[in-house]
């Protein structure tokens, strides 16, 4: 009878180990998912893209669109220049 419900309780220990696994995978998707829709948004308004458009191809608010704006601002561009070594006087 010990022997027996102690099978039980490994089993049933395996089952939660288990379901916290699919758990924890179906999550790790979900956040990745999320993540990458993200990425795309900021693509999409650095290339200049308005707000809504990127809200309708992606999914995301307005709200969620300005918040990713904000905190992804892309900087200008600084000015090409040129970074020559003066070049030595051939005999």
């Amino acid at each position: 009878m010990a022997y027996e419900t102690s099978l039980k309780h490994l089993r049933d220990l395996n089952n939660v180990i288990d379901t916290a696994r699919r758990e924890g995978v179906e999550e790790g998707r979900a956040e990745g998912i999320e993540s990458g829709i993200k990425q795309v948004a900021i693509k999409m308004l650095n290339d200049g893209l308005s707000s809504e458009m990127v809200a309708k191809y992606t999914g995301l608010t307005l709200t969620q669109i300005e918040s990713l704006a904000n905190n992804n601002r892309v900087c200008e561009t600084t000015a090409g220049y040129k970074s020559e070594k003066p070049r030595k006087k051939r005999k």
